[in-house]
């Protein structure tokens, strides 16, 4: 959330509204799509979707007038951050979830996967070079994209049973 104070301040200091600057930092809603799902499914309950920030995690925090306190809960987001860095999974479904702010050109993307064998998730952070990269790291850098995590269980009680119940490819 470093790169979120550093960013505010500099548009601030060249005049960017203030409505302008905190619609990039809201999440409106939560898509997931890809994999088998024959459409989207949408997340638009704001109660589930302040659960999940990509805020949330390495290179986050909380700037106070005591200072900067980085951001330390295990999840927060799609990832346990807790359990580190995993290796790329193999025999899986791959979701794309996409964290939609409240101002249209500002969203976080990342792939979320379940192996089909065990049925244990996993999500990776796109990193440079990817398509979702730049976009991503306008609005947070973590500092650890490129890599795959293992996700988070607050966030497959959400998104596994929306996955299971939503209408699938044939």
């Amino acid at each position: 959330m470093r790169s979120v104070f550093v960013a505010t301040a500099l548009l601030s200091l060249f005049g960017a509204p203030a409505s302008l600057l905190a619609g990039a930092w809201v999440i409106s809603e939560i898509n997931i799509s890809g994999g088998d799902l024959a459409a989207p499914v949408q997340i638009t309950d704001q109660a589930v979707i302040r659960k999940f920030s990509p805020f949330a995690g390495p290179g986050s925090g909380v700037q106070t007038a005591a200072g900067y306190t980085p951001y330390s809960k295990p999840g927060g987001f799609v990832v346990d951050w807790s359990r580190g860095t995993t290796a790329a999974p193999g025999n899986v479904v791959t979701y794309y979830v996409q964290f939609r702010s409240l101002s249209p050109e500002h969203s976080y993307r990342l792939r979320y996967t379940v192996d089909r064998s065990s049925g244990e998730t996993f999500a990776y952070l796109p990193g440079k070079g990817e398509q979702e990269y730049k976009e991503n790291v306008s609005m947070v850098l973590h500092g650890i994209e490129g890599n795959w995590f293992h996700a988070w269980l607050e966030w497959d009680k959400v998104a596994k049973p929306l996955i299971a119940d939503a209408p699938k490819v044939h």
